[in-house]
């Protein structure tokens, strides 16, 4: 076991999960508004710095990049392993049966009902 490591038990990661909804939803808006805008700003920031200016577009993508690092952060700090933006898939590590695992839980699940072998992922979910 890692001492600096954080394993959740059920009922630990339970109690975080409207916490981590919330994170995750922010992160999932900061990704589609990142990519979206991305390409856009990067144009605009390229055509006004080659007319002396493209502050605004660069330090605009510059705040969603921090918010998105923010929020990438916190799970970080929380101990928890983000495995899909998109999906919204997470796990909390746990000790089962005297060995290292993940409870998994994805975005939309009311409590954390799966867990899988750290080398298998989503694929190798198993109901507790």
């Amino acid at each position: 076991m890692h001492e600096n490591k954080r394993y959740f038990t059920v009922e630990e990661a339970n109690r975080l999960i409207p916490e981590i909804t919330a994170i995750v939803e922010g992160l999932r808006r900061g990704q589609q508004r990142l990519l979206a805008h991305s390409k856009a700003a990067e144009a605009v920031a390229h055509k006004a710095h080659s007319n002396g200016g493209g502050g605004d577009a660069s330090t605009y993508l510059a705040e969603h990049a921090q918010t998105f690092s923010r929020g990438l952060a916190r799970l970080e700090a929380m101990g928890v392993v983000l495995k899909d933006v998109e999906r919204g898939l997470l796990d909390f590590p746990h000790w089962r049966a005297g060995r290292e695992v993940y409870l998994c839980w994805k975005l939309g699940e009311r409590r954390i009902e799966y867990w899988h072998d750290i080398d298998a992922g989503y694929t190798g979910r198993q109901p507790l």
